[in-house]
């Protein structure tokens, strides 16, 4: 139980890190080119979008290592034991649509817990900074519109 917390941690920690750098890194650019802001905002919804798929691949791996490496317990159901699938039920778990087609046992179950919080925070996160660089441009546009 302590290396499927542990591991968890790390995969959490290592996430938000990631994020925030993606964040830093499209709000660098979105406030140097204000002409192009539209472009850059659906470029940076792109970036959030690989951004969470590196995330999901992340813990995916970290499902492998506990699953074949450390043992402490593994994914049933309908599961073959193929990169994907790894891949597949992270990404349902990230995103906390839980098919349930695949399911967790041992240890492994915190794992998914924490990603289950780390998507649901980060999926937030960029939800909230992407409002937070449009609000502007809607409220000039809705000026625009009473003229």
């Amino acid at each position: 139980m302590l290396a499927a917390w542990t591991i968890g941690l790390i995969l959490a920690v290592v996430s938000i890190v990631i994020h925030y750098e993606a964040l830093h890194q499209i709000a660098l650019r979105i406030g140097q080119v204000a002409d192009e802001r539209r472009r850059w905002v659906v470029l940076g919804v792109i970036l959030l979008f690989l951004t969470h798929g590196a995330e999901i691949w992340l813990f995916a791996g970290g499902y492998i290592v506990a699953d074949l490496w450390l043992d402490i317990g593994d994914l049933r159901g309908n599961f073959d034991g193929e990169i994907i699938e790894y891949v597949y039920y992270s990404s349902m778990t990230y995103t906390t649509v839980g098919y349930g087609d695949i399911h967790p046992t041992g240890a492994i179950r915190t794992m998914a817990g924490i990603e289950a919080l780390v998507g649901l925070m980060m999926i937030a996160w960029s939800g909230a900074f992407t409002v937070f660089f449009l609000q502007p441009r809607w409220a000039r546009d809705s000026h625009m519109d009473d003229k």
